[in-house]
Parts: structure tokens; sequence; C-alpha cells
């Protein structure tokens, strides 16, 4: 059995208040792990806006902005419970395209079906006329444009696909339907023997561009730009005994597992007491009600993708934080055991950055803000995969703590700001750090000194009230 080190708080707080309260809302009515319905909701974004606006990272390097997600938990978790909810407006909006299909479909037949009779009865005309050795030429004018005006059938359009194959979910593909996402309760649509064959697909569908498909039954396609979402959920022990042990090797140097957004949280079963609280939908509403908007412009978007650009100083922030995740690649650096990850970190971080620009509506440029945000979220994941990457990358089956991303004192200063916004308190007590903090922190030595590191760099205020000492983060950080 593997032991990992305890889950980081999952940074609630860098996310836009739309999507936040809802993710608050959810996991309230759930009581699911609060990083699976973040996920999920991140999900929804990606699939809801990847049509529309690929990320210009700083160097002029142009990438989409979709997003593949992988989480690992134990069967009850909720997951497919989140996932009806942040999904929702896919499902409803594929009933409708459905319905709007057959009615495409019946017309297409009747139309079809008078086309054939005009064309029987053009080519009957001309058969006699040339018998009769008259002129032809009108008839014959007339047969062509008559065969250049032949029906077309309809193409059924799909925004959200469950359990299928790659195949199966590629044959929807047109140049007006060129958007899907995968979203799988089972990990085996992805991680079985079949899947695996196709890591060149899922591999290429992240990086953007266009592909050709080879098929041995029928005539090759070639995608022009698609976009794919994934997410999938998978059961820890089925994760490591049925596809790591047996294909570690393979999806690392493909750099398959770089390319997800991975997380195992912390289970809550055991915990989730039915309260009596009233159950509420009001920003889980406000959420569908987004969603559908994007959708409508997803689906009416069929030419160039709009490029969202940083600003100058977002620019600056994604460009520290590549530098910073770069500069410990090397040598001995902390990040040299997951290189094929760390090096997909900062592109990350440009996608989520481009998603919380678009899906709040904000024009003109990524601001220094949204980019924060962005830097936070990046670096939550990238933890939770260094954290989980133990019996994937490294050597050692014994080491169990893993490298992190960002420095102790930045990780605690995270907890903090998460906790105070959860409890919706300003400020909280020290004591409060030393019993309930993440474990590592719980020695006061410790706490005084990474306290003392963010008292300088401006990141806590310490506040006294009455005789306890109470630390306020700075909620603009």
């Amino acid at each position: 059995m593997c032991l990992l080190a305890p889950e980081n708080p999952y940074p609630i707080y860098a996310l836009p208040p739309l999507v936040r309260n809802a993710i608050i809302e959810t996991q309230k009515n759930t009581q699911a792990p609060l990083a699976m319905v973040a996920t999920s909701a991140l999900t929804a974004f990606s699939s809801a806006c990847q049509n529309q606006i690929d990320v210009c990272r700083p160097g002029n390097l142009r990438g989409p902005v979709n997003l593949y997600s992988l989480i690992l938990a134990d069967s009850g978790e909720r997951k497919t419970t989140v996932d009806k909810v942040f999904m929702k407006a896919f499902y409803l909006r594929d009933e409708a395209l459905a319905e709007e299909y057959a009615k495409l479909v019946e017309n297409y037949s009747t139309e079809k079906e008078i086309w054939e009779q005009k064309q029987k009865a053009l080519e009957s005309k001309l058969h006699k006329e040339i018998r009769a050795g008259k002129d032809c030429k009108a008839t014959e004018s007339e047969l062509k444009r008559h065969l250049n005006k032949c029906p077309v059938p309809p193409q059924i359009r799909r925004t959200i696909f469950n359990e299928t194959t790659i195949e199966g979910m590629l044959k929807y593909y047109s140049d007006s339907n060129r958007s899907f996402a995968l979203v799988s309760s089972e990990g085996g649509i992805i991680f079985d023997g079949r899947a695996m064959s196709k890591l060149g697909i899922l591999n290429s569908l992240w990086d953007g561009g266009s592909l050709f498909i080879d098929r041995k039954s029928s005539p090759g396609i070639i995608l022009k730009d698609p976009r794919l979402t994934v997410s999938v959920m998978i059961q820890p022990d089925v994760y490591q005994k049925g596809f790591c042990t047996r294909k570690k090797e393979l999806v690392k140097t493909s750099g398959h597992h770089a390319r997800f957004l991975m997380c195992q949280p912390t289970s809550t079963q055991g915990t989730r007491i039915i309260t009596g609280d009233n159950y509420s939908s009001q920003y889980q509403d406000l959420f569908e009600q987004r969603i559908n908007e994007l959708i409508d412009e997803n689906l009416a978007m069929s030419g160039e993708r709009r490029c969202l650009h940083f600003s100058p100083q977002a620019a600056r922030i994604w460009t520290d934080y590549y530098n910073d995740v770069e500069s410990k690649l090397g040598g001995l650096g902390p990040l040299r055991h997951c290189r094929e990850y760390a090096a997909k970190n900062a592109e990350y971080m440009a996608r989520l950055a481009g998603l919380i620009h678009h899906s709040s509506g904000e024009e003109g440029d990524i601001s220094p803000y949204t980019a924060e945000m962005a830097r936070e979220l990046a670096i939550w994941y990238g933890n939770e995969y260094v954290r989980l990457s133990n019996p994937l990358t490294f050597d050692n089956p014994a080491l169990t703590v893993p490298v992190r991303l960002i420095p102790e004192e930045l990780e605690l200063f995270n907890w903090i700001k998460s906790y105070c916004i959860e409890k919706g308190i300003p400020c909280m007590k020290k004591n409060d750090i030393l019993q309930r903090g993440p474990n590592r922190f719980r020695k006061k030595d410790k706490i005084n000194w990474l306290l003392d590191l963010l008292y300088e760099q401006n990141r806590v205020v310490p506040i006294i009230e009455g005789k306890t000492l109470c630390v306020a983060p700075n909620f603009d950080l």
C-alpha cells in the first residue's frame, strides 16, 4: 500500500465568485470532497469555452484551453452526483439537439424522396429526347443543376459523451461540430487496453492542431483543430494495480499523464451527516445559466477562435512562474523526477487563466488578478501530481514525502486564506492553526518561523484580540 502525504487545502479562493459560490453550495449539498467538486466545475467551463477561445502565452505561443482531469476516488464518493450538477446544461442541450436532429432527418427524408422523383423524371425526359434525336441540351443543363442540389443529410450534434470509445466519439466530428467532452466515472474508458493504444490521439487532442485519423474499414478523416475535454474518475487501487504497474513506462514516455490535472481528494465518507439544513440551488442555477450562454456561443462557433493575450503585468506573473518551475527541473532540482508534468504546468496556468477570463465575461487582455488565480490553481494541481507521483515516477518506492512546487510559508498562507474564506471569517487564532492546520505545520517553532516569513512578506497581519493572537491573511494576494 502506498502512503501519501496529506492533501493541501483546495484554493477555492482562487476562483471567480460565480463558480466559487456554486462549488461551495454543491459541496454543502452533496458533501463530496471539495477538490472533486471544483474539478468538475472546471470541466464544465472547459467544455463550454474550448471551441471559442485559444490563449497566447508570452513568446507568442498560441494554444488551446481544454482541460484533461483525472480524479482518483473510491466508489461512493458521489462524483456522478457532482457531475450531474455541473454538466446538467450539457445533458439537457444534447436532449434538445437529439429532438432537433430527429425533425431534420424527417424533413431530409421527404426532401430526398422529392429530389429523387425529380431526378427520375428528368432522366426519363432526357432519355426520350436522345432516342427521338431531339436537342437535349436544355434538359441536360436542368439535370446537372438538379444533381448539384442534392439534399444534404443533417449532422447530429452532441456536446458530451460518457461511456464510449475515442473512435465512437470522433464519428460525430464535422466542421460545425468540433468540440467534445468525455466525462466518465469508469476510468477504463481511457485507461483500458484498447484506449491505451490511442494515447497518441489523446495527446494530440490535448495539444491542439489538426490530425489525421486512419480507419481500416472506411476512408480516414482529417480533424481540423478539434477540441476535447476529458474528465475521468477511477478507483485508486484499480489505477495502481491495473494501470500504473503494467503501463508505467509507456505513460511516462508519452507524456500522457502530464496532460492531466490529477487529484486524490480525502474521502468524506463517514462524515456526511444529514443536518436538516435547507437545500439550496441558487448558485447552481446561476452557474447553469452561464454555462447555457457559453454553450450557445460554442454551438454557433465555426470559424477561427478568438485568441486571448496576457496583459503586460499578467505576462510577467506567468513568466515568473514558468521560470520558477523551470529552475527546479535540472540537475538535483526538486522537480527532476516529474519533469514531464512540471514542463507543462505553466501551460496549464495559461489555460486556466483563459478559462477564468472568458467564463467570467471579461473583456480585453487577461488581467494580473486572473493570472494570479490561475497560478494558485496550477500550483495546487502541480502539488497534487507530485504528491501522487511517487509510485509512478520515483525509483524508490519507500519515498512518501513529495517535493513541493512552492515554499512552505506559501502553502501555510494558502491554507490560512482558504480556511478563512470557507468559514467566512476575516482572521483566525494562531492556536487554531496548530490544532487544525496541516500536520506538518503543527509544531510551535515551525509555525512561528513560517508566520515570521509571512509577516515580512505582508501576506498576513498579526492581530491581538484581548489576550489572543490572531492572524489575518491578505485576501488581495
